[in-house]
């Protein structure tokens, strides 16, 4: 399931924004600028994200390029949320190249948010994924992060059984360990069924789960969550991690 981030400005527009995303399929997360914005999307990942800005607030214009210029969300869609009277001739000849796919202009309405967000959807579809491996390994801080790049059964699992030898699965013992699942493309049900076999991989040990935008079908689909940790974001982890790690 595709996760939808939104960010808006204030309380109200907030309740606003999030009480029409509760009426469409996709996972939806709303949020607003006084909260962490950028360590939030940098480690949700999410499929689309739906902005609320005032062009001529440098503030807002300048996280939007941060957000298009990282490497890890510059492939994000990002809609841009306006009130009518900001949206002037300038803005809709120049906002592809201020980084946005589309804009909205508010009062939002959910036929509107939503074909949006499908056309924001069916563009990702045309983007190659970047690595080059199925399975990557990232080990700091006592933490050993596993990226997953593909779809689990086709290339994750045959890859994953050569790299877990059992020198690596002892060196590795007295870390906290992670399955980042935001770079997997789709996963079916019968896909989330198969990190049970994955876990089982790992021995006894406890796994955490980064699930982003799959977090929906993980928890509706599997027992996996009596078996492993599951976290939305790798922030979310990363607390966790401190929290353990406490005298």
């Amino acid at each position: 399931m595709d996760l939808i981030v939104g960010i808006e400005q204030n309380k109200p527009e907030e309740e606003i924004l999030g009480s029409i995303l509760s009426e469409i399929k996709e996972k939806t997360v709303v949020i607003n600028y006084q909260d962490k914005v950028e360590e939030y999307v940098r480690s949700s990942k999410p499929s689309v994200v739906l902005i609320a800005i005032d062009p001529n607030e440098k503030e807002h214009l300048d996280y939007v390029r941060r957000l298009k210029t990282h490497p890890i969300t510059r492939d994000i869609p990002v809609i841009a949320l306006l009130q009518k009277d900001k949206v002037d001739q300038n803005f809709t000849l120049v906002f592809k190249r201020m980084g946005f796919q589309d804009y909205i202009v508010k009062p939002l309405k959910k036929v509107t948010l939503e074909s949006k967000i499908n056309d924001a959807l069916s563009s990702l579809k045309d983007i190659k994924p970047k690595s080059s491996r199925y399975v990557e390994i990232e080990r700091k801080n006592k933490k050993s992060i596993f990226s997953f790049n593909s779809h689990l059964t086709r290339h994750v699992l045959p890859e994953l059984k050569t790299l877990l030898t059992p020198p690596f699965l002892k060196s590795i013992q007295t870390d906290f360990v992670a399955i980042d699942l935001r770079n997997v493309p789709d996963l079916p049900m019968e896909e989330a069924m198969i990190l049970e076999k994955l876990l089982a991989l790992f021995g006894q040990k406890k796994i955490s789960l980064i699930a982003g935008k799959h977090m929906g079908v993980l928890i509706a689909s599997t027992n996996i969550q009596d078996k492993a940790e599951i976290f939305m974001s790798m922030a979310e982890f990363d607390t966790y991690v401190e929290k353990q790690s406490e005298p």
